[in-house]
């Protein structure tokens, strides 16, 4: 059975949202540690200078890491596993 285009576009384009989520929360996590969330105003505005993110998406990423225990445990199992 043939795929329809629109499926499979659709699949490539959640790919690309997760790809661009992980690069995200992977460089504002070891920043969010460093600091143990309380990230100061000049280092998310490097960050989101670095990164070429729309202004303002370093601290937002900051208060999803400091409201979700979850997401940091993950996140930290992920530079683990890419550490080892």
């Amino acid at each position: 059975m043939k795929k329809n285009i629109h499926e499979i576009n659709r699949r490539d384009q959640d790919r690309s949202f997760d790809l661009i989520l992980t690069m995200i929360f992977t460089r504002a996590f070891p920043v969010w540690k460093r600091y143990d969330g309380a990230v100061p105003p000049d280092v998310l505005e490097q960050l989101d200078e670095a990164g070429d993110w729309p202004r303002g998406l370093a601290a937002i990423t900051m208060k999803r890491l400091s409201r979700d225990p979850e997401l940091r445990k993950r996140m930290q199992g992920f530079l683990n596993a890419r550490a080892s």
